[in-house]
């Protein structure tokens, strides 16, 4: 545009001296196209094609005449008439020229001021144009913010009209500045109302070189009253941060930024500016409870949230101090952007949660196993009482025979003793075990020879020792007039006797020793043997009440299960332990009891439940006479003594299992459940497995009916419990032998 308006003037300029050319191109006979080169141009410059066309053949007949009259022999009133026309034809082209130049200016301003009205029209912000605040102009925007038309505004003060006094002075001197940053101040409306404002302005020079200010105004009332909303928003929720018990933390891309009081409590530190910018997993343990490793599962779990919104899990942190604690983590996301990743984090500390919810679910597995272990605790006690009341019943009632000779009445006499002794004991297991659960043992002091003891234990057991084959051995750490202290003898000497037993039980060659030796202001009590060991899985166990280590043998070393419970509580009692040492090659128990000889009162006390483990003896019957209770057998072959049955023995399943393959002959078979090596189920399934038709009934002294039930289940014909009722036995007999009824 400028270059066109450069070439416009200088056409100008030449039009003006081309009345010299023309009168000069005459006289001396130049070539006319000056002229004509100059009037196209005019009529180019004025954008009119009908004007240019029309300047053009103007322009082409002047020069064509030129020529002509500006040869020689040409008359000069001719040349004088065309001199004149050109003079005149150049006034009429400089006025049209100035015309036509006018009316292009005037519609580009037109077009310009137009343009401007419509985008400023089109802006959401008020648009004023302005001298030193005397207003110039305004667009739509403007007239709707304040109220007024343009034509009530232009040519009015601005300053005086539309705004507070109190802001004339800013506003005066940020009009001597080209560019204006916005700021805010109060505008006035036509109905005198006042309203927030932001102006931003600039300075600029108008077509006529004038200075004026175009200002943008913008009403921000909603945004003060956002601005104040989110103020008091953010003053609650910093109070709400601050005062919250939880710890909440913010995370921006990865880092904690922010935190209340509560997290830097928390953790132990004085200034939460300690471990501000760090990545969670700075406070946390290098590894998670899930064997993973804290930064990459602290990433996974930000990407959750900001993925999901929100996502919730538990998480170990460290403390100041190094100490590691469980919290349950709630992550919002606040932000999602690329840039600005912003997680709101909440850590409730869940330590004493997790504490009860460990305490509830031992208590809960404690009751499951109290309930379990008297379960078990019945069964075993109901097997146990019932095995010598078998012996005791059946060999009672052999004694009744009136033809019995006297040997044979002795004999079944010493069986029932026996059998009276072997209950006895059971008995007065089970009593002391519910003393022990009642609280209610009682410990009976009295001046005791602990030498002397010893020496009766030695002689009672020497007897065993050679019908097994075994050295026995007592060592007395004290000598004679040294070795009397206080304490109950009766329990002393029954813990002695529960580990002496239990070492000819479970030692089948080698040596059995005990004794004791003075440790300081103590007796140190032992019993050592050569037998099978104790298997370290089950170490912590043995003192647990009804645990019978080696269960698959538990048939073979008879016995409650209570021995070691009883003896350990008993010293307890005394104020010593219980402990032992074991290897491939032998037990070796220890005890200890106070080195005392003062006068100890009468004590009661409560000893606390510990769960004890014991697996279920499922004890089905089996057929042929399988047995591994002497007595048991012994009353089989009696009762049979009157009959022409002809009785196989065996004395547990394996054995039972070989007898059967080598004897094609057997009709019926009379199986115990629970046996050494083999117990009766298993031996019930191989001989079902050689022959399904033969009939084997489960004899078993665990009487209950699931007893029963899974004996049946297992595949056994049929099930009789101990003791055994005679008529009832025999016609079972019968009835799967298809033989006479015996009476």
């Amino acid at each position: 545009m400028i270059v066109k308006d450069i070439f416009k003037t200088l056409c100008t300029i030449l039009l003006g001296a081309s009345i010299f050319v023309l009168d000069l191109s005459i006289e001396l006979g130049v070539a006319g196209g000056v002229p004509y080169i100059i009037f196209v141009l005019m009529g180019m410059s004025y954008r009119n094609k009908k004007v240019t066309l029309l300047l053009g053949v103007i322009a082409l007949v002047l020069t064509m005449l030129g020529f002509f009259f500006s040869q020689d022999g040409q008359q000069e009133i001719w040349k004088s008439l065309l001199n004149r026309g050109y003079a005149i034809l150049a006034i009429i082209m400089v006025s049209l020229f100035a015309y036509f130049q006018q009316k292009v200016l005037q519609e580009r301003n037109d077009k310009t001021e137009e343009k401007f009205t419509n985008l400023s029209n089109l802006t959401f912000e008020g648009i004023l144009i302005h001298d030193q605040g005397v207003i110039i102009d305004i667009n739509l925007s403007f007239e709707s913010m304040f109220g007024y038309t343009r034509k009530e505004l232009v040519g009015k003060n601005s300053i005086d009209l539309l705004f507070q006094k109190k802001h004339h002075k800013l506003i005066l001197k940020s009009i001597d500045k080209n560019y204006t940053r916005p700021f805010e101040i109060e505008g006035i409306r036509k109905d005198a109302s006042v309203f927030p404002l932001e102006i931003e302005a600039r300075g600029f020079v108008s077509n006529n070189g004038e200075k004026l200010r175009v200002s943008a105004l913008r009403d921000v009332t909603e945004r003060r009253v956002a601005t104040k909303a989110l103020k008091k928003s953010e003053k609650k929720f910093r109070e709400i941060f601050e005062k919250s018990s939880d710890a909440i933390l913010i995370i921006k891309n990865g880092a904690f930024i922010d935190c209340n009081h509560a997290t830097v409590e928390l953790l132990g530190y004085k200034l939460k500016e300690t471990f501000l910018n760090s990545h969670p997993s700075k406070l946390s343990p290098e590894f998670q409870p899930d064997g993973q490793k804290s930064k990459q599962k602290a990433e996974e779990m930000m990407a959750l949230a900001l993925k999901n919104g929100t996502h919730r899990f538990e998480w170990m942190h460290t403390k100041s101090d190094g100490k590691i604690f469980p919290v349950e983590v709630l992550l919002t996301t606040i932000s999602n952007e690329s840039s600005k990743q912003v997680i709101h984090c909440v850590w409730r500390d869940i330590t004493e949660r997790k504490a009860t919810e460990k305490a509830l679910k031992e208590a809960l597995d404690k009751a499951k196993e109290s309930d379990k272990l008297k379960s078990a605790f019945l069964a075993n006690m109901s097997h146990e009482i019932r095995t010598p009341m078998n012996g005791i019943i059946g060999f009672s009632e052999f004694l009744l025979e009136p033809n019995l000779s006297e040997k044979g009445r002795k004999g079944y006499a010493e069986v029932v003793i026996a059998c009276s002794k072997q209950l006895l004991s059971i008995v007065n297991d089970i009593l002391d075990i519910s003393k022990i659960e009642a609280g209610t043992i009682q410990l009976n002091y009295e001046n005791v020879n602990i030498n002397e003891l010893l020496e009766d234990l030695y002689t009672f057991y020497q007897p065993k020792a050679k019908e097994c084959k075994l050295d026995l051995s007592c060592n007395k750490g004290l000598e004679h007039v040294k070795s009397v202290v206080e304490i109950d003898k009766t329990k002393l000497n029954q813990v002695l006797i529960n580990l002496l037993s239990n070492a000819f039980k479970f030692t089948e060659d080698g040596s059995i020793a005990f004794g004791y030796q003075l440790v300081e202001d103590t007796l140190e009590f032992y019993v050592k043997d050569t037998g099978v060991g104790i298997d370290e899985k089950h170490k912590n166990k043995i003192f647990d009440r009804f645990f019978q280590e080696k269960f698959k043998l538990n048939k073979l070393h008879k016995g409650t299960g209570l021995g070691l419970p009883i003896s350990k509580t008993f010293v307890e009692l005394f104020g010593g332990e219980l402990w032992y040492t074991t290897h491939t090659k032998g037990t070796t128990m220890y005890f200890t009891i106070p080195y005392s000889t003062k006068e100890v009162p009468t004590t009661s006390v409560f000893i606390e439940e510990k769960p004890a483990a014991i697996q279920a003896k499922d004890k089905d019957l089996t057929i042929l006479i399988a047995d591994d209770e002497a007595y048991n057998m012994m009353y089989m072959n009696e009762l049979f003594s009157r009959t022409n049955f002809k009785i196989i023995e065996a004395q547990n399943g394996k054995q039972a299992v070989e007898l059967f393959t080598s004897n094609s002959e057997i009709d019926i078979i009379l199986m115990d459940i629970q046996m050494p090596v083999m117990n009766g189920i298993e031996a019930m399934e191989l001989i079902k497995e050689i022959k399904p038709t033969i009939p084997i009934i489960a004899l078993s002294a665990f009487a209950m009916e699931s007893d029963k039930k899974n004996a049946l289940d297992h595949g056994f014909d049929a099930y009789l419990p101990k003791p055994l009722d005679r008529k009832l036995f025999f016609n079972t007999i019968k009835k799967y032998t298809e033989e006479k009824e015996i009476s």
